[in-house]
């Protein structure tokens, strides 16, 4: 990778344009970590032997969801020349992530939070910040009224799109120079944070008396604190994009089990996760994604260039992988009510644990297949319909 590379147009279809059951899979891993995690952390059940594990499993989701981000749409921004082109990445951006989540936030807004609450002018401001994804820009926005502890990441992932051409198209002219900025950017971002952090602290929160630890997290996990992510995921494409011939020959198959095996290095770090939650240890707050988004990389590999068999685990994943956006936006008010604690967070009740369990995970599927095949194929089919006869195709 020379500062000087450009984008050669590939040999192969390129990940983005094939269906990878193999990606497929790993963000079905990634949603259900994520389940996992908030099934426990509502609950407030007490820890146990290794509870980092689980404690961990949201971050760790999350941050699988981010890499691939930009692993699949790197290769998009870096071929947009023309002014239709892009507009033609934003519409379908647009379509593959607003509809559905419009469709959570109408649904909780109307019929979990008090009306009393929802038309006020608090109330007026967290809606339009939800509505045009900018919630967790400012921390009184953030909390979408209690229904949804997920919906803040939309905010990055909406701003990732924004900024993925710009981002892009410095990468294809100087790709080891916008790597390394993108790195330095993020993390001496976080270092600032745990060193020196005062001030980006007072920027945004003022007096509003929240803990300096929560003031911390929140000014970490602006945009600007994930960049790393977005950084590996573009240069692990962009290798990727050089020796795919390579890895192909290499990687024979590719399963679930496979993915998995590769996740392990990952899933150990989280050892660490609550020490890295704290400014004062700053670098392991400052390292931690940047590290998780590092070992990563292997599963992500062989997820996109490996031949899948036709097991049973390997279409189980696929299939929740091609649900997985409902199934990350439905489970957490789907938790709230198993747990009898609606948006005001009361006690969660869990008398009869694993039964709540199990409506939670039938419920939340059942949601996530109907947000799939009713609202997401259904606006991704028209946006690409739309877009390709105003490109002439």
């Amino acid at each position: 990778m020379t500062a000087s590379a450009t984008v050669d147009a590939p040999s192969r279809p390129a990940p983005s344009q094939r269906w990878m059951p193999g990606i497929e899979m790993l963000r079905g891993i990634a949603a259900v970590v994520v389940v996992i995690h908030h099934l426990w952390s509502l609950s407030t059940l007490p820890r146990f032997p290794g509870y980092w594990l689980i404690e961990g499993f949201g971050s760790y989701g999350v941050n699988i969801f981010f890499v691939l981000s930009a692993f699949l749409l790197s290769d998009p921004s870096w071929r947009i020349t023309t002014k239709r082109q892009l507009a033609t990445f934003w519409a379908r951006r647009a379509a593959r992530i607003i509809p559905a989540y419009y469709a959570v936030v109408i649904v909780l807004f109307l019929f979990f939070v008090p009306s009393g609450a929802l038309f006020t002018g608090a109330g007026l401001r967290q809606t339009l910040a939800n509505l045009t994804f900018t919630q967790y820009l400012f921390p009184t926005t953030t909390g979408s009224f209690g229904t949804n502890g997920v919906l803040w990441t939309l905010t990055i992932e909406f701003m990732l799109y924004l900024m993925l051409p710009i981002i892009g198209w410095l990468f294809v002219r100087a790709p080891v120079a916008t790597f390394s900025a993108m790195m330095a950017m993020g993390i001496g971002w976080r270092i600032a944070i745990g060193v020196a952090g005062d001030g980006l602290r007072s920027f945004y929160f003022g007096d509003l008396g929240v803990p300096t630890g929560l003031q911390s997290l929140f000014v970490a996990r602006q945009f600007v604190g994930y960049l790393p992510l977005f950084a590996i995921g573009m240069a692990a494409r962009w290798l990727c994009e050089r020796h795919a011939e390579v890895l192909e020959r290499r990687i024979r198959s590719a399963g679930f089990w496979m993915i998995m095996a590769l996740l392990v290095p990952g899933a150990l770090y989280l050892r660490v996760v609550e020490r890295s939650s704290q400014y004062t240890h700053w670098v392991w707050f400052a390292s931690f994604d940047t590290i998780i988004a590092l070992l990563i990389v292997p599963a992500l590999v062989v997820a996109a260039f490996g031949s899948v068999s036709n097991s049973w685990s390997n279409r189980l994943g696929a299939w929740l992988g091609e649900r997985s956006y409902g199934i990350y936006l439905w489970h957490f008010p789907v938790i709230l009510i198993a747990y009898e604690r609606g948006s005001g967070f009361a006690p969660p009740v869990v008398s009869h644990i694993w039964a709540r369990v199990a409506f939670v995970i039938v419920v939340t599927v059942i949601l996530a297949d109907m947000s799939y095949r009713l609202v997401e194929m259904p606006a991704q089919r028209w946006m690409r319909k739309k877009t390709l006869v105003v490109e002439g195709r």
